[in-house]
């Protein structure tokens, strides 16, 4: 037992020689002798960043594992078609330069039009949109159709017009036109609000003005209801006219009269 403490004591005693240097690496400080359990933090020269934890630590006269330092710059301008960098290019950016695009005359341009070099990638992707160029099928329309048959490609300046199912309400433009060769944005067909009979026999109401046990209420639509027979508000006078947007409606609430 005595000779395994004494080997104990002799490994933990070990000091460390000075540590290796890693490429493009840079000690925190350099000695000649380095006592157990004592730390040396590497940092990178500019351009690279490290990898892994940034310190090593003496143990029984051996460093753990060191870092690396990792290339951050990146080499060569990537390819937008169009789109050309402003300015002379260079062999190398830097992380974090920057690099500005322009378009050809006429043309558009979708997106940023700078791109950013972060840790040897770019980041950014400019677009430049032809003005000739076609349109694919306009986007399809829930709860909704296109008013004319849909073709396969469609010229610039073309337009399509589209129309809601029954008690869908249309939000936005109805007609879209192609540009640059994008459609504008579509509209949108708000759900309808489906109050059935299940729905109002969990609340304890009724319609207030109709006697039917389904009703489908378009958007913007207002519902009055009041409490079945035997029941009375536990919600607020006003939740009993309730107004149906996109689908969703809140119910009012009635509970059972005591006496």
């Amino acid at each position: 037992m005595e000779s395994f403490f004494l080997c104990l004591f002799l490994f933990l005693g070990l000091s460390c020689a000075p540590p290796h240097l890693i490429p493009h690496g840079i000690l925190s400080h350099v000695s000649d002798s380095y006592q157990y359990g004592e730390e040396v933090t590497y940092k990178c020269t500019k351009g690279f960043e490290i990898n892994g934890p940034a310190f090593i630590r003496c143990l029984g006269g051996k460093w753990s594992h060191p870092p690396e330092c990792k290339n951050t710059d990146c080499f060569s301008l990537p390819d937008f078609g169009n789109a050309t960098p402003i300015g002379q290019k260079k062999t190398l950016y830097r992380s974090g330069e920057k690099v500005t695009y322009k378009c050809p005359n006429n043309y558009l341009l979708d997106g940023p039009n700078t791109i950013q070099c972060i840790n040897s990638q770019w980041i950014g992707k400019p677009i430049c949109r032809d003005p000739n160029e076609n349109c694919g099928p306009p986007p399809p329309l829930d709860n909704g159709d296109m008013t004319t048959f849909p073709k396969s490609e469609y010229p610039p300046g073309s337009s399509v017009e589209y129309q809601c199912q029954s008690l869908y309400v249309l939000e936005g433009n109805k007609v879209i036109t192609c540009r640059y060769g994008q459609w504008s944005k579509p509209p949108k067909c708000l759900d309808v609000c489906i109050i059935s009979e299940d729905s109002m026999e969990r609340h304890n109401i009724q319609l207030r003005w109709s006697p039917v046990k389904k009703l489908y209420s378009p958007t913007g639509d207002t519902v009055e209801f009041e409490c079945k027979t035997g029941y009375r508000r536990q919600t607020s006078q006003q939740t009993f006219r309730a107004t149906c947007w996109e689908g969703k409606l809140t119910y009012p609430v009635c509970v059972k009269s005591h006496g």
